[in-house]
């Protein structure tokens, strides 16, 4: 492995675990407040573009290895700011449903639940 594939590996495992600390943070706080929708979707076509390059390299040199770490790194990159996507746009939408606002609901999914006795 060339020290240029050595970088590529490098970035490829930053990209993958980028989003991750941020989901750990959403399964904790279950808050979506703070998540800039436009980022994450600007960052999830991103994403999704790469895949899509490493597997056309891949195709056209006909060794998987070629777009391998585009395919996996952009892959799991993808996966995980697209449930992120999909937790903020629900929580937007039963806000809204609910006619109050995001950090309100957010609010109301941390307090805790009375039990009737």
């Amino acid at each position: 492995m060339s020290i240029f594939e050595s970088f590529g590996v490098v970035a490829a495992i930053c990209i993958a675990v980028f989003v991750i600390p941020q989901v750990f943070n959403l399964l904790r706080t279950k808050n979506t407040t703070h998540i800039n929708i436009w980022m994450y979707l600007i960052y999830a076509v991103g994403c999704y573009v790469y895949v899509i390059i490493g597997i056309i390299n891949a195709s056209i040199t006909g060794n998987i290895f070629n777009g391998l770490q585009f395919i996996l790194a952009n892959g799991t990159a993808s996966i995980v700011t697209t449930i992120i996507l999909v937790w903020k746009i629900h929580n937007l939408l039963r806000a809204n449903k609910l006619h109050v606002t995001e950090a309100q609901y957010c609010a109301s999914l941390r307090s805790p639940r009375k039990e009737v006795s």
